[in-house]
């Protein structure tokens, strides 16, 4: 909400701005009623269009550096000469296995108790980078994080270059 504000003057402006930019992408089954992703009536999408704003994101630098940051260290302060280190939730929750396997390269966790474990992830298979949103997974953030695992399976399940005529 503070960046909104900071940003746009408001949130209620700001939120403006998100759907006028998601109008733009194409997220037609979409509508923000607010910056934080909280449950309202109002306030709605899909993971096809979820997927296309990953697919937006992931072509801005910035953004790219922003979702594949496993850990982010703030400038030192006199309270905290060493600074302060803060870990982004897909990798905080992310067990080590997966984490080990290399298949997913970032991305935004989400969650409510209506919409469930969410993930919007990049991964990457033999060089190729694929985008996987999963949602509504079972659980919360005091149990398994199913939204991640979900996400590990289907980048665990891509097979690239093989085709029946290449095993011969």
């Amino acid at each position: 909400v503070g960046l909104a504000e900071y940003v746009s003057g408001s949130e209620e402006a700001f939120v403006e701005l998100m759907n006028q930019k998601a109008a733009t992408l194409g997220m037609n089954n979409t509508h923000f009623s607010n910056s934080i992703g909280l449950h309202d009536e109002n306030h709605y999408t899909t993971v096809a269009d979820i997927a296309l704003l990953m697919e937006a994101v992931l072509q801005e630098d910035t953004l790219r550096e922003i979702v594949t940051t496993h850990t982010h260290t703030c400038a030192p302060t006199d309270l905290h000469p060493e600074g302060v280190s803060f870990m982004g939730s897909l990798f905080e929750y992310m067990p080590q296995e997966i984490s080990a396997s290399g298949l997913i390269l970032g991305g935004k966790t989400g969650y409510t108790s209506d919409s469930g474990l969410c993930l919007a992830s990049l991964g990457k298979v033999d060089d190729e980078e694929f985008i996987c949103v999963t949602g509504q997974a079972p659980g919360n953030h005091e149990t398994d994080p199913y939204h991640i695992i979900d996400a590990y399976r289907c980048y665990s399940s891509i097979t690239i270059g093989f085709t029946s005529s290449t095993q011969e």
